[in-house]
């Protein structure tokens, strides 16, 4: 199995951990990483400001994302 094969296998395992996530840490996980707005669109949208979404982005990458975050 390649990179590109392996992404495709665990993206059920992602899916369910972003599913998994609190309604508004998803919401901003969707908004930022996947649909590719700015900070700032996605605060907008969610009726707070760009600090609460990046509070939400790292409480999903500390919590349940955080066994896809990379060792750096």
């Amino acid at each position: 199995i390649g990179p590109a094969q392996e992404a495709h296998t665990d993206l059920p395992v992602i899916l369910d951990a972003v599913n998994d996530l609190p309604p508004a840490q998803r919401r901003a996980v969707l908004l930022h990483r996947v649909l590719g707005y700015e900070q700032k669109e996605a605060a907008a949208m969610c009726d707070v400001d760009e600090r609460t979404i990046r509070n939400r982005l790292r409480g999903a990458d500390e919590g349940g994302l955080k066994k896809f975050k990379e060792d750096r």
